[in-house]
């Protein structure tokens, strides 16, 4: 008896310890959910990392990064030039020993030590390359080897993909990047994620600080943008009038002016996608506009198609492009398709977009800002799962890879697919997944289309685009920040040889 009283209480002191412990992990998530500041979100997850405890080891091989980390240090503090370029054309990878993985990266507010050292010694091997002595290596070998180490390594893209009512999510999203200078140099868009995206690439990152960090910024600017939103949406809307295309076209010449994609190349060195949907009606293929397959298509005349839906209820306006005297003139197509083609393209918008910016610019790494109604729930239950039950997870990523297998095939019977079929066809997730989180107000405006979105529901999806972001920046760091540091050097290169 005098056992089974000291099991009894044993149980209960275990479980009241469990629970305390949840409520105690409760807390912490609740103040993550409602910071209103990065450093209120910042500390919030500083006890709740610690409070659970997490297991670093079993998430990563961290013996396998010392290891590279004790190899570089080596070969910098002893070895020669070209043991330096060795290493780092040799045993550079995004990856290594598995520190991007997001479960590592899940309520951390900082990248663990073992991963930051590595990459503030890779950036050290990066900075002795690139302080070398002109004599034993020009900068033109300089820049050479720089420009095929990030080859090696890829290029991150940063897609802004759905949701055309909360374009704030999108916005706080990309101004939590810039703030923490985190910005990829590759962003695409498609709908109204072209309206931030084009913001985000027609100014150099200085211009974009400026823009977020000082108070005598006029207002005027987020005005304007907030007027761009509400037009953008209204497009999609069902009573949608022909002179509110008129009024976006304006609105986005009066916040880029007349830009061209190579001009804001050469200005930002950024580079600009922007996904234009198939149109049925004037048998024009879905495209990918971008500095090198159209430089000289201006920007806002993009941004206004890519925000017309492909209905036939509304007709879409030109492209415009500036010719040899900068003059703005109409874009005529050089190819045009058949309607079938075109309809079983606009299944696959995004797709398309996806396979173009990997050819045409080496990208690998993709940072999805999700604000789909559709796509953002699947996404948040994946996660869920992962947390909770890897079995159920693994489940779960079968059956998705089944519907989408299965839409694929009906794709090539040449059946286009319409609404959530559509979507399963597509690419909509990437390695790093920025998810705006579904409530009910936004569900309603998805139901009632014809409904503008308040000013609320912009505020509140602005403060959700900040806390997911800041969700994601230990990911970030971890997987981008020695591609960053090679972006700085080769564009820092090319301006001392010009």
């Amino acid at each position: 008896m005098l056992v089974v009283a000291i099991f009894k209480l044993l149980s209960k002191l275990r479980k009241k310890k469990h629970d305390g412990i949840i409520s105690h992990n409760r807390h912490w998530m609740n103040l993550m959910n409602t910071a209103i500041t990065y450093g209120e979100w910042s500390y919030a997850a500083g006890m709740l990392h610690s409070d659970k405890g997490l297991d670093e080891a079993q998430h990563y091989d961290e013996a396998y990064v010392q290891g590279k980390l004790r190899e570089l240090q080596l070969r910098r503090s002893e070895g020669t030039i070209e043991e330096i370029l060795f290493s780092l054309r040799a045993d550079l990878f995004r990856h290594l020993g598995n520190m991007c993985n997001p479960h590592l990266h899940r309520y951390r507010r900082e990248v663990p030590a073992a991963i930051r050292d590595y990459i503030k010694e890779v950036g050290n091997h990066l900075q002795a390359v690139y302080e070398m002595d002109v004599e034993e290596f020009s900068l033109e070998e300089k820049l050479t080897f720089m420009t095929e180490t990030r080859q090696r390594l890829g290029r991150t893209a940063l897609v802004f993909s759905g949701h055309v009512a909360l374009g704030t999510f999108h916005s706080s999203v990309f101004r939590t990047l810039v703030e923490h200078q985190l910005l990829p140099s590759v962003v695409v868009g498609s709908n109204l994620g072209a309206i931030v995206a084009s913001i985000a690439t027609t100014r150099t990152s200085s211009e974009l600080q400026h823009f977020f960090d000082d108070p005598s910024v006029p207002m005027d600017f987020y005005e304007k943008l907030s007027t761009v939103y509400v037009a953008a949406y209204r497009l999609r809307t069902h009573d949608a009038k022909p002179y509110e295309i008129e009024k976006l076209q304006d609105s986005m010449q009066e916040l880029l002016g007349d830009l061209t994609f190579e001009e804001a190349f050469d200005l930002s060195g950024r580079i600009l996608g922007i996904s234009l949907p198939a149109c049925p009606i004037s048998h024009l293929p879905a495209q990918f506009l971008n500095y090198l397959a159209s430089p000289h298509v201006v920007i806002w005349s993009a941004v206004a198609v890519s925000c017309v839906p492909p209905t036939g209820l509304l007709h879409r306006p030109e492209l415009m492009i500036k010719d040899r005297f900068d003059r703005i003139v109409p874009y005529i197509p050089p190819t045009k398709v058949t309607s079938l083609e075109a309809r079983n393209e606009t299944s696959l918008e995004t797709q398309i977009a996806f396979q173009q910016v990997r050819e045409l610019f080496n990208v690998n790494h993709f940072i999805v800002s999700q604000a789909s109604p559709y796509i953002a729930p699947w996404l948040h239950f994946k996660e869920t799962t992962e947390e909770r039950s890897p079995l159920i997870s693994k489940l779960v990523n079968m059956m998705e890879m089944e519907v989408r297998h299965r839409c694929a095939q009906v794709l090539d019977m040449g059946i286009r697919l319409r609404g959530l079929t559509s979507v399963c066809a597509q690419m909509w997730e990437g390695d790093i997944n920025i998810v705006l989180p579904i409530t009910f107000s936004q569900v309603k405006l998805q139901l009632h289309k014809n409904d503008d979105p308040s000013p609320d529901d912009l505020r509140k999806a602005a403060m959700a685009g900040r806390r997911c972001t800041w969700a994601k920046l230990s990911a970030i760091q971890a997987s981008c920040s020695i591609e960053f540091k090679l972006d700085e050097y080769i564009n820092e290169l090319q301006r001392r040889e010009r």
